[in-house]
């Protein structure tokens, strides 16, 4: 049975109360906005394993991603940045809270012993030889935007390519290493 409030539906883990919306893990009651219209943006984009302090993904986007976007670009690169926090996250809503690229969905899901996010969103650069505006930049998964810098959009688009021909057979073939863990 799902709840829905003014037609958003409500996952079982965010509630109403004192006139705020708030999202309960592990018994604690984490604060996520009071308006309806945003909930969508803050809740369901984060992996079932979070971190112990909840991080919507427009929220991490506006406190995380935006700030080390301009960091990166003030500080060592000397870039223009006429990219604001609101824009960030419009670019993220505009690509349905996934990665731009990819299509993956965001997620703050921590991975591996180094207690990585490869899902997390990043700001990455259309063209690297321009600054950070609007039209020249875009959200991608932390992944996507590792592999864009390292080898270029060239074998990125390969890989994805060759990915996309051979998927039934991976998923299908259960000897294939990536069904062991």
């Amino acid at each position: 049975m799902t709840r829905t409030i003014n037609g958003v539906e409500m996952p079982p883990n965010v509630h109403f109360k004192h006139g705020a919306f708030y999202y309960v893990k592990y018994g604690r009651w984490h604060y996520l906005g009071k308006d309806l219209e945003r909930l969508p943006a803050v809740i369901g984009m984060v992996g079932t394993r979070t971190q112990h302090k909840f991080y919507g993904v427009e929220q991490f986007i506006r406190d995380r991603v935006w700030p080390r976007a301009r960091s990166n670009a003030i500080g060592r690169r000397r870039l223009s940045f006429d990219l604001t926090a609101d824009e960030a996250v419009a670019l993220a809503d505009s690509a349905g809270w996934r990665c731009a690229v990819s299509g993956t969905p965001f997620s703050l899901e921590e991975i591996g012993p180094r207690k990585q996010r490869p899902y997390a969103p990043s700001v990455d650069r259309i063209d690297s030889s321009q600054g950070y505006y609007k039209d020249n930049c875009r959200i991608v998964c932390v992944a996507v935007n590792y592999a864009l810098n390292a080898w270029g959009a060239d074998v990125f688009y390969t890989i994805a390519r060759h990915n996309k021909t051979n998927i039934k057979r991976l998923l299908l073939d259960t000897s294939n290493t990536l069904h062991r863990k």
